[in-house]
């Protein structure tokens, strides 16, 4: 079977552009990557080349086997409701975790990794101009090339692929954005070590926290500059959170400690509060379509992250989203449709500790709701019952819009 796999990835590397010298080059990292993470390949690494749109289409065949085109798209119309995103913002964001490194991917089956046809070119060995000058004064000082941290990056993605025997995207905002942490994480720390050890700097800059950011003029980040505000937050907040918290269980109790906050912690609340216990609220009766004939689109949960980051961009106060967003045990941000998507609706249902946490995200909401106006043609009303939190979207002056949420208690 294992011989099987490798030739099939062998016969795709070849249509994706077979380069034998990068093959070489990602069996010879991947060796230290095996070293460093202490996990080997159940066979050994492919590495081809690629353009980015074939790079493009590897993300996007993992985000629909995640979430069918219809279900997203529903999504991304409740995210509007809201005013976190526009109605694409989800979709960008699923592809975007999907793309990471900008000039690699893994292939649409997870089985090799696509390297863009200017990374790891023989210009790293010296030639003219500054570019080329950076890249042999750090091949000098540590023997690595400048892309290499970045391979070792999408290896480890890789090892995990291969052992796991595929790679599947968790089909909720909150629990994506906290396996993203994780991976990014483990996969940036594996990176850093990687570039640091051969000049015996590994410990040093560890123990200073050096982190993805800060080192290669940040090729182990994802460009972000043009990213919409809320998936930037959340985006940096993945790689740089996923980082950090995967560096301190590495510090206290090495790979195993990591492994096993992977398993445990699945949200993100459980990333930014790691003393807590594990939220377990679950709730007992979801609202229900607020007028007859609509199916349910889509349902999500949204998490702990995403409503501090919609609180901090509302009100430009990031302490304010921290408070706000302290204290949410469970939420369900459901879409119901019928035929015409326009007279949707969206219900981001949240429950919290406390009805005193609930009243504060309650009010902070409802100065979404004065400084953002709905969409046209769209009305939005809040409504609080104990400790559960109801906000709701659907189309303007219709009576159902008018009840729903009519009352803060």
């Amino acid at each position: 079977m294992r011989a099987r796999r490798a030739l099939g990835s062998l016969l795709l590397a070849a249509a994706a552009g077979f380069d034998p010298q990068l093959s070489e080059e990602a069996r010879r990292v991947a060796q230290d990557v095996e070293r460093l993470r202490g996990l080997g390949f159940p066979q050994p690494p492919v590495a081809a080349r690629a353009d980015a749109a074939l790079q493009q289409e590897g993300g996007r065949a993992w985000v629909r086997r995640a979430l069918a085109p219809a279900r997203l798209a529903a999504r991304g119309r409740a995210w509007a409701d809201l005013g976190l995103t526009d109605p694409q913002g989800p979709a960008r964001l699923y592809e975007r975790l999907a793309a990471d490194l900008e000039g690699f991917a893994l292939s649409a089956d997870g089985r090799q990794v696509l390297v863009g046809h200017d990374r790891l070119t023989p210009a790293d060995f010296g030639g003219d101009g500054p570019a080329d000058e950076k890249a042999l004064t750090l091949l000098l000082a540590t023997g690595r090339r400048p892309d290499e941290p970045a391979l070792a990056h999408m290896l480890v993605h890789l090892l995990h692929v291969l052992r796991a025997g595929e790679r599947e995207l968790p089909e909720t905002t909150d629990a994506l954005l906290a396996l993203a942490a994780w991976q990014e994480g483990e996969a940036n720390l594996v990176a850093v070590r990687y570039l640091f050890e051969t000049m015996g700097l590994e410990a040093v800059v560890l123990e200073r926290g050096l982190g993805p950011a800060d080192v290669l003029e940040g090729r182990l980040m994802p460009e972000l500059s043009s990213t919409e505000p809320a998936e930037r937050d959340l985006l940096e907040w993945v790689y740089r959170q996923g980082y950090a918290s995967s560096l301190e269980l590495y510090r206290r109790g090495g790979w195993g400690a990591l492994e096993r906050a992977q398993r445990e912690r699945r949200t993100t609340r459980e990333l930014l509060h790691p003393e807590s216990a594990p939220a377990q609220a679950e709730p007992a009766e979801l609202p229900g379509p607020p007028a007859e004939g609509l199916r349910l689109a889509d349902a999500d949960r949204l998490g702990e992250l995403v409503a501090r980051t919609l609180v901090s961009l509302v009100t430009g106060q990031e302490p304010l989203g921290a408070r706000a967003a302290q204290g949410l045990e469970a939420d369900r941000l459901l879409r119901w449709e019928p035929s015409a998507e326009e007279a949707g609706w969206t219900c981001w249902w949240t429950l919290w500790a406390s009805e005193i946490e609930a009243r504060e995200f309650a009010d902070a909401a409802s100065r979404s709701l004065e400084t953002r106006s709905a969409p046209p043609g769209r009305q939005a009303r809040l409504e609080r019952e104990g400790r559960a939190v109801r906000w709701w979207v659907g189309p303007a002056g219709s009576t159902a819009a008018r009840d729903a949420g009519a009352h803060l208690r």
